[in-house]
């Protein structure tokens, strides 16, 4: 019992399939359907001894008539079934007539099942016809001459926009641009174009300018690796000579190498000494905690920590001398040096903004006369 209703889920109550008494009626696609699949020839090595490699043709439709012939056969006169009572006679003709009628409306329902399927196959193959028949699918010259496209439009072609002439006319697609108008999308964009050379330009001439500045750091003699190495491993309190430390590049970045890991140390090592930065009276207000109010001496100035001084002349220092990534001179004060394509670069775009103004006006003027 479980295997039966395993494939349904298990689930009691379902029904098998009844079987099919008055055979369906076929159309004529399927028949075709029917007759394709039976052309061919058998695999020889499949062919049983004593069967011939033949297509086996169709088996005629069982009508109606025949099983009605045999499953419902009236008695033959004189027979047994002639000599039962006249009540089992009646019973006997009432189940044969019931079956008959069964058998014939099945029958019926089957043809019109036939003749519906018949008419959406010619109603499929109609519109298949009508798909692949380029003279039912081709449009009319009439379509095809007022049709707009969007090429029309743009061009101002078509029937609709080609009679327009005013450019305030709000019915047209597209406004066709003026000479002057034109020329100014011209040069706007060359403008753009040597804008974004030019800051490509600037953004290659920073990394080399970069680049350079940091090989001042670089170690490339024997004697200055030897010394770098004595001046971190000579610490007293580096863990490799016993000391407790937890950062490690403390005492590399406070050793006296033979290159300044200081990024500033270039300005401190100016022939303007730190401390002249601090007492200037420019800078005469500016205490621990910012800005003080007017009036600040400057002997008061000298109560600052040195890393509160430190930390002021390193924010000095980049402010005035450029916006390197090490601290160094920047690419504004230096790009003369570098390349001179910059200035030319700088020299094309500005004749080009210049252009694109006095274009501008003229195009504002056209517009306002109008």
């Amino acid at each position: 019992m479980v295997k039966r209703i395993a494939k349904y889920g298990f689930k009691s109550g379902i029904l098998p399939k009844p079987r099919q008494i008055v055979e369906p009626y076929k159309t004529r696609k399927e028949i075709e359907a029917l007759e394709k699949a039976n052309v061919g020839f058998r695999d020889p090595e499949l062919i049983p001894k004593g069967v011939k490699a033949a297509v086996i043709p169709l088996k005629p439709r069982v009508t109606i008539d025949s099983i009605i012939e045999k499953s419902a056969k009236e008695p033959t006169p004189g027979g047994t079934a002639s000599k039962r009572a006249p009540w089992r006679q009646e019973l006997s003709a009432m189940r044969r007539s019931f079956l008959v009628q069964s058998l014939q409306n099945q029958d019926r329902a089957e043809l019109r099942a036939m003749k519906l399927r018949e008419k959406r196959e010619a109603r499929q193959e109609a519109e298949d016809l009508k798909k692949a028949d380029p003279e039912l699918t081709k449009q009319s010259e009439s379509t095809l001459l007022t049709l707009p496209t969007i090429e029309s439009f743009l061009n101002n072609t078509h029937p609709s926009t080609s009679s327009i002439t005013s450019i305030n006319d709000v019915s047209q697609f597209v406004v066709p641009r003026t000479r002057a108008e034109q020329k100014l999308l011209n040069t706007q964009r060359k403008a753009n174009l040597v804008r974004k050379r030019l800051a490509e330009t600037e953004s290659r001439a920073r990394s080399f300018l970069e680049l350079y500045q940091s090989t001042s750091t670089f170690i490339t003699t024997e004697e200055g690796l030897n010394a770098a190495i004595e001046a971190e491993f000579a610490q007293p309190d580096h863990p490799a000579m016993g000391g407790r430390f937890s950062g490690r590049s403390q005492g590399f970045f406070s050793s006296s190498l033979p290159f300044s890991n200081n990024p500033f140390s270039a300005f401190e090592s100016s022939s303007t000494p730190s401390s002249a930065i601090l007492s200037a009276p420019t800078f005469a207000n500016v205490t621990s905690a910012g800005v003080s109010a007017p009036g600040t001496s400057v002997q008061q100035e000298k109560v600052l920590s040195e890393s509160e001084k430190d930390s002021f002349r390193s924010t000095m220092a980049k402010q005035l001398y450029g916006v390197t990534s090490n601290f160094a001179p920047g690419l504004a004060e230096v790009e003369d040096a570098i390349s001179g394509a910059t200035v030319q670069h700088h020299k094309i775009l500005a004749e080009l903004l210049q252009e694109q103004e006095r274009l501008q006006s003229q195009v504002d003027a056209e517009r306002e006369s109008k």
